[in-house]
């Protein structure tokens, strides 16, 4: 029980296995699958209505900037519960793609890109307020499993959601990719509706001003363990934006295959992301998160200096570690904030750090698409080595957060987060280090 958080929540423990989780977990599912196979398959409809990759290229733009403006939905994520804005937002998004409906041809583009901001700027959201849901139903010790599921499910979704998209969008047309993303959405929705689950209340109401919008930023920057945290979470990100592009060059240039060796190469990373969701709560639990923090830098620089070498099995032995080394961080930063962030902030803090990450990512998706052609691609993987580097070596530098006076002890949430410390610049919290 949280009962000391400063935002005043009270509410009871999920059972990790019980059936309220599993519904939980079947409803991000629904709501992830819509999305992964939404974000593809509107760019293959945009590319047969236009015949213009550029146009196409457009809707994966629109997916992505309006999370730089995602904070400012932070303080009402934080005002209401969790599990109604996940709701609403699932509403939303139904809303939004039955317009594409009305889409009958190239003069009607614009509902399509109008529904990819929609969407990019919702789903931000309901991933925000369900990573702020967990901490304030599951136990402390949870934590890290719960992430770890849910980490699982969306890389295994990652795999099969494109192709189940596009294969919509062929066999069904435009409307029935709309009809069936919405029938997820709706499962989606259901699920959350009909889960009992008391998440408690915040008696503290976030208001809308500019303090209350960037409070998730300020607490991320005010605190000396977070900040190096959000570091490595925008080099990781950078330098998965880089990946993106240059794996291309890798099979083209580097292994002299065909282009359709790339969705190879994309399954054996997405295998070993799964492998990664599965095992992420163990290697948290025996070495810590700042420990695991340091290991999984350390796996992504081995991973891309395996793309390196061209030849087939080091290539694909790179791609599966980078798979499981980039999961077991997602799942570690993930843990972290939830532990060394108030409850009653959770919200603007995830919302925040995906308004960091996105910008970087997004910038080395242009600069790589932009230099590939005027460089060799192993410069760039280099350059990602080196961010990855560096990022690595401070992070093993500086270590974790100071321990509790009981070495070991992992206390929750509302302790990490007492109300006479979280303006201070470094809480006396814990990680899991025994």
């Amino acid at each position: 029980m949280r009962d000391h958080d400063t935002a005043g929540m009270t509410g009871t423990h999920v059972p990790l296995r019980g059936p309220r989780f599993a519904a939980l977990l079947l409803s991000q599912s629904l709501a992830m699958l819509a999305d992964v196979a939404l974000t593809l398959a509107l760019a293959v409809w945009v590319k047969v209505l236009t015949g213009s990759n550029s146009a196409a290229g457009v809707v994966f733009l629109c997916f992505a900037v309006p999370a730089v403006a995602s904070p400012l939905a932070g303080p009402l994520v934080d005002r209401y519960a969790k599990r109604r804005v996940m709701v609403a937002v699932n509403g939303i998004l139904i809303v939004a793609v039955l317009a594409l409906l009305t889409v009958q041809g190239p003069a009607q583009l614009w509902v399509i890109y109008a529904v990819a901001a929609v969407y990019g700027a919702s789903h931000q959201v309901f991933f925000a307020a369900r990573n702020a849901l967990l901490p304030a139903i599951l136990a402390d010790r949870d934590l890290a499993r719960g992430n770890g599921a849910m980490e699982t499910a969306r890389q295994g979704l990652r795999i099969v959601g494109p192709v189940a998209g596009t294969a919509a969008y062929t066999v069904l047309g435009g409307a029935g990719l709309s009809l069936a993303t919405a029938g997820c959405l709706l499962g989606s929705l259901l699920l959350l509706f009909v889960t009992p689950v008391r998440e408690g209340q915040n008696t503290e109401r976030s208001g809308t001003g500019v303090a209350d919008v960037l409070a998730g930023a300020a607490h991320l920057l005010r605190d000396s363990y977070l900040r190096r945290a959000v570091v490595a979470y925008i080099a990781s990100f950078a330098a998965l934006g880089l990946l993106e592009i240059t794996i291309f060059a890798v099979v083209d240039t580097g292994l002299g295959a065909h282009v359709s060796m790339v969705s190879v190469l994309v399954a054996l990373q997405g295998a070993g992301a799964i492998a990664g969701g599965l095992t992420a709560a163990r290697v948290i639990r025996r070495w810590g998160t700042p420990r695991v923090t340091v290991v999984s830098l350390t796996g992504q620089v081995l991973g891309f200096g395996l793309l390196l070498v061209p030849f087939l099995a080091p290539v694909t032995i790179g791609m599966a570690v980078l798979g499981t080394s980039l999961t077991w961080f997602i799942v570690t930063y993930t843990t972290t904030l939830q532990r060394h962030t108030p409850l009653r902030l959770q919200g603007r803090v995830f919302l925040a750090s995906e308004s960091v990450g996105s910008v970087p990512f997004v910038a080395a998706l242009a600069s790589a698409s932009l230099l590939l052609s005027l460089t060799d691609y192993r410069i760039l993987l280099v350059a990602g080595m080196g961010a990855l580097v560096t990022t690595t070596v401070l992070s093993a530098a500086r270590g974790g957060p100071r321990q509790p006076e009981e070495h070991g002890a992992i206390p929750s949430a509302a302790t990490v987060a007492r109300p006479d410390r979280v303006h201070g610049t470094d809480r006396e919290r814990t990680d899991e280090e025994h």
